[in-house]
């Protein structure tokens, strides 16, 4: 009898500790049974984000919507499955969301499966994304190939705002392609690791520039970037293009090897073919922000025919190979200011050269005291010569003043005798007088002094 008294108050301990337990666990088990209702019956605010900020202000004031607009709709697709719908825009695109979200009870994980939707078709992308409270988690993003072209307004008035306020007639069309990945497993603390990769191909664009014209065809490079959290390392940039031309000035086969950062672009090496040879330049840096750039181009086996039409004083032809080097800075990216260098026949190798007026090469001879006789017979030989050696050196004289000495010798036929040749004179002025590249260049000649 004294055992039964005392086990009575230990089973009515259980019995409380049973309900304390068990009502919460009961409720618990209720509501995860029933999320998958109340979930798709909590309204979703509308998502607006201004993104005026972080684009540039020329690209800003061309749109009539700058902000990130979406408004969403969940419903339940199964038990725990969801399907989310969005409807809004990027800016002026339209733009539309559709994704399936899975969960799981067990270890407290969500995977979503996305597909998002440009311009009605035009751009599509899709997005993948897993996440567990044990486990961090992990997106993936993929853009296909996707075509651009100047026909879009808003792509249209973002290019204009990469380039000069004087451009004009912008016309450009190319493919693009995107894949980004992110994820806490491999990061460091909270902050994720990622990475983004993509390509540009067959992009080509021209535009005037002050009534100058400017383009490049089939460009064509790799891109991406990595790090972790904040911490981003660029890629290197291995950029080719069939053409780039600028004004009367043309570049075939052009590349770049390019290492960047957030300030500054370091073209380790780049290169083309021009005026039927090679050209390259080293270890030049450009600022993106101002396309500034300075640097040395190291010149080949330049075709004399080619490289003489860029002599503004120059009226005539030549023929033979030219080497040189030629200290050259860019402004603003347009202007071409030239250091002093030189261009020049290598020893050994003979050439032809025919100068249809070279009044303004002898008219320094007539202050030197020169004959007027002999002064003509220069001219005549320089209508036709084959010369041993062909140099061109230009120096600086002044903040704009330029020289640039003319030699060469060789001989000329006259009256079927060989006439030997050996001229040497400078001309002077200011160098977009006596260099056009097409670029804020002067047509007119300059006379010798």
């Amino acid at each position: 009898m004294d055992a039964n008294i005392s086990g009575a108050p230990a089973k009515k301990k259980r019995r409380i500790w049973t309900w304390i337990v068990g009502v919460p666990l009961l409720l618990l088990i209720a509501a995860v049974a029933t999320l998958p209702y109340w979930i798709v019956r909590i309204p979703i605010p509308e998502l607006e984000i201004d993104l005026g900020g972080m684009l540039p202000e020329e690209f800003v004031d061309t749109l009539s919507n700058r902000t990130l607009k979406m408004n969403f709709v969940l419903k339940r697709h199964d038990r725990w499955d969801f399907a989310l719908e969005g409807r809004g825009a990027l800016l002026d695109w339209p733009l539309v969301l559709d994704a399936k979200i899975s969960y799981a009870i067990a270890d407290l994980s969500a995977t979503s499966v996305a597909a998002f939707s440009l311009k009605g078709d035009d751009i599509r992308a899709g997005l993948r994304f897993e996440g567990s409270a044990f486990d961090g988690w992990s997106a993936r993003l993929e853009v296909p190939e996707t075509v651009l072209s100047s026909s879009d307004p808003m792509l249209e008035s973002l290019a204009y705002s990469c380039l000069p306020q004087t451009a004009t007639d912008l016309s450009f069309s190319g493919k693009v392609s995107l894949t980004a990945e992110a994820n806490t497993r491999e990061g460091y603390g909270s902050a994720p690791k990622w990475k983004a990769t993509g390509r540009v191909d067959e992009l080509s664009v021209s535009w005037l520039d002050d009534g100058t014209s400017m383009s490049a065809a089939n460009l064509r490079t790799p891109f991406g970037a990595s790090g972790i959290g904040s911490h981003a390392d660029i890629h290197p940039l291995f950029i080719r293009a069939d053409s780039v031309t600028a004004g009367a000035f043309s570049l075939t086969n052009a590349f770049a090897s390019i290492r960047a950062t957030e300030t500054a672009l370091l073209a380790t090496e780049a290169g083309c073919d021009v005026c039927g040879g090679k050209a390259r330049v080293y270890s030049t840096f450009l600022r993106p922000d101002r396309l500034d750039a300075g640097t040395t181009l190291f010149l080949d086996n330049i075709d004399a025919h080619e490289a003489v039409k860029y002599l503004a004083f120059f009226d005539g032809d030549a023929a033979g190979r030219l080497f040189g080097k030629l200290p050259l800075r860019i402004k603003g990216g347009k202007e071409i200011v030239l250091g002093e260098g030189f261009l020049y026949s290598a020893p050994g190798r003979k050439g032809r050269l025919s100068i249809r007026d070279s009044s303004y090469l002898t008219a320094g001879m007539a202050a030197g005291g020169v004959p007027a006789d002999v002064r003509s017979a220069a001219e005549r030989a320089l209508m036709d010569l084959e010369y041993s050696a062909l140099a061109f050196e230009l120096t600086k004289e002044g903040e704009e003043s330029y020289a640039l000495r003319f030699t060469v010798e060789g001989t000329s036929e006259e009256s079927g005798k060989t006439v030997p040749v050996s001229i040497e004179t400078t001309l002077h002025g200011e160098l977009n007088q006596l260099i056009n590249f097409g670029i804020r260049a002067a047509n007119r000649k300059e006379t010798a002094k």
